[in-house]
């Protein structure tokens, strides 16, 4: 039984870190930017004004609340959304005060929450992920320099 030999599996390991490193970055930096905007005109109140009624709770190790957005004016509707920054479990039926901010596939509780925090916390994560991969890839570079001269 021949061993796999020990700079292949450095170099394999060493190759999976920086492509885990690289994913988890793009995903806090887009996630995370992405959710910027929307959280934060629902930080302020800036958004379309109705009730959200509840038609579902989808509970794993957190619980979501899912339901139907009617806007004040009657006009604007928008099925199967979820609730953010609102109450952690509502029956099917129950209704509360939201806000329309535009985000895709979600409207927000008018009582405020956590999503502008979580969102920056993320992109911050994203750019703290991001200047490590620049410094690591120019130290890198140094390196090779130093040995090719």
């Amino acid at each position: 039984m021949s061993a796999v030999p020990n700079k292949f599996r450095d170099r394999f390991w060493g190759s999976m870190f920086w492509i885990l490193v690289t994913a988890t970055m793009v995903v806090c930096l887009v996630g995370g930017a992405a959710g910027i905007a929307p959280s934060w005109r629902a930080q302020v109140g800036d958004g379309t004004r109705g009730t959200f009624t509840a038609t579902r709770l989808e509970c794993r190790k957190a619980c979501f609340v899912y339901g139907d957005f009617t806007a004040d004016d009657g006009v604007a509707r928008r099925t199967d959304v979820m609730l953010l920054d609102g109450p952690e479990k509502m029956t099917p039926g129950s209704t509360e005060p939201a806000l329309d901010t535009g985000e895709r596939g979600a409207v927000y509780s008018t009582s405020g929450g956590p999503s502008l925090v979580w969102a920056l916390a993320m992109t911050a994560g994203g750019l703290v992920l991001a200047a490590f991969l620049v410094r690591m890839v120019i130290l890198s570079v140094r390196r090779r320099r130093r040995r090719s001269a």
